[in-house]
């Protein structure tokens, strides 16, 4: 079995087409015998791919592809993302990449955003207590179509944020703890605040890493 993936550019004016010849050669003469089975063939006009869509009568639209499981996690802690904006396009409110958090609500806990309550539109690690924002670092610029890393560094009175080998300024008004009992890839516990984009990796560590390590995680090659 193969799983394959490809992308390639098309012509927006031009009707296109996905083929699939199985057992031929590159002038699709064949060059080959025997059976060979072919299912899940999905075809997207997208920058990357995305889960496949159970369908065989027509286009179906999918659902945002989320994750949230049971994590047992105490600030401080570190958290890191790599994603890809798929779009620009305001909503006046956080969007969460990964979040940590109390699974409320009301939650409380620790979250990289898409933030929308900037202009230009950039990033944010933030801390809520309650609901209620204790702490937010803003930072860059988010470009629809590029990947960029983001982290996000959590303890009392100490919360930073690294976007793209950009630091930025500390914020010290955080002054709870918070028990994190719930991570959530692409949401929040309550399923809420879905960002446009592919997130390719996702980590989380069990201390705060220093403003330095954070810009190095993020640095851009």
């Amino acid at each position: 079995y193969r799983l394959s993936f490809l992308t390639t550019t098309v012509t927006a004016a031009s009707v296109n087409v996905l083929g699939i010849f199985p057992s031929t050669d590159a002038s699709i003469a064949v060059a080959g015998t025997g059976t060979v089975e072919c299912g899940g063939v999905q075809a997207e006009n997208a920058l990357v791919s995305t889960s496949y869509i159970p369908t065989t009568t027509g286009t179906v639209t999918r659902n945002t592809d989320v994750l949230t499981y049971d994590l047992a996690l105490q600030m401080p802690c570190t958290l890191y993302c790599e994603a890809t904006s798929l779009s620009t396009g305001s909503t006046s409110s956080n969007q969460h990449i990964v979040m940590t958090d109390s699974g409320g609500p009301p939650q409380s806990g620790c979250a990289l955003n898409r933030d929308d309550s900037f202009s230009p539109i950039g990033a944010s690690a933030s801390h809520k207590v309650a609901a209620v924002e204790e702490a937010l670092v803003n930072i860059g610029t988010i470009v629809a179509g590029t990947t960029y890393k983001l982290a996000g560094g959590y303890a009392v009175n100490d919360i930073n944020c690294s976007m793209s080998g950009l630091i930025g300024t500390t914020d010290i008004s955080n002054t709870n703890l918070t028990n994190l009992s719930v991570f959530s890839v692409g949401n929040n516990s309550n399923g809420a605040q879905q960002p446009n984009a592919a997130i390719r990796n996702v980590y989380a560590w069990t201390k705060r890493y220093t403003d330095g390590v954070l810009q190095a995680l993020t640095r851009v090659a």
